[in-house]
């Protein structure tokens, strides 16, 4: 409720609160999968996985940044490859867990987890995590140090005609060029795709696919 009426009333937040993201995934973990894709028709991690592909094949450390109950484990398999998961939530970490598709599920704040593990991965995946972010800067700077030279990163953003924009949801919406700007520095853009993210009331709210390669 805390950062709710923060969202409310200052529209300069920059992230929604690691407590607050673990307590709301916490109590969503038992219905997640059933309301975000068979109500809300959420398909990122399968495009974006179909997008990747296009331009990748055996990918031996896969990062599933935000992992969630494991929604892009079977999307991902295709590359092979060792894949960990991370989310801070304990509750979507034991979903995940029944799915039998990661070699390694952590319990970690995703920027901590990044500056932890240096050139550790050749995919960092991100479907639907930067929405929890406004100001991308930090994150993005830790996922880069955390890819291998060549490696890719995947991201979904929510678009908006702005660099950041926190919506009455709680969530975080991009503009393309504030995205672009901040990798620009360190990545080949590979392809970059406009989807219906999921449902929103009566339409849909518009998303945007990156797959990009460090240089």
């Amino acid at each position: 409720p805390a950062y709710m009426l923060q969202v409310l009333t200052d529209p300069t937040v920059s992230r929604a609160p690691p407590a607050y993201v673990e307590a709301h995934f916490d109590a969503f973990a038992e219905r997640f999968d059933h309301q975000l894709v068979e109500l809300l028709d959420y398909r990122a991690p399968e495009l974006l996985a179909d997008l990747l592909a296009q331009h990748a094949d055996a990918l031996p450390e896969i990062l599933d940044l935000g992992c969630g109950t494991g929604l892009a484990a079977a999307p991902l398999a295709r590359f092979g490859g060792n894949l960990t998961g991370v989310d801070l939530s304990g509750a979507m970490l034991a979903k995940a867990a029944e799915r039998q598709a990661y070699g390694r599920l952590v319990q970690a704040d995703a920027v901590a987890f990044l500056r932890d593990h240096p050139a550790a991965f050749d995919l960092i995946f991100g479907a639907d995590v930067l929405i929890y972010f406004g100001d991308l800067a930090e994150l993005l700077a830790a996922a880069t140090a955390a890819l291998r030279p060549g490696g890719y990163l995947a991201l979904s953003i929510e678009l908006s005609d702005q660099d950041w924009t926190v919506l009455t949801s709680g969530r975080f919406a991009h503009g393309d060029g504030y995205v672009r700007r901040l990798l620009d520095p360190a990545f080949d853009l590979l392809a970059r795709q406009i989807i219906p993210l999921r449902r929103e009331g009566s339409g849909v709210a518009e998303g945007c696919l990156y797959i990009l390669r460090r240089r």
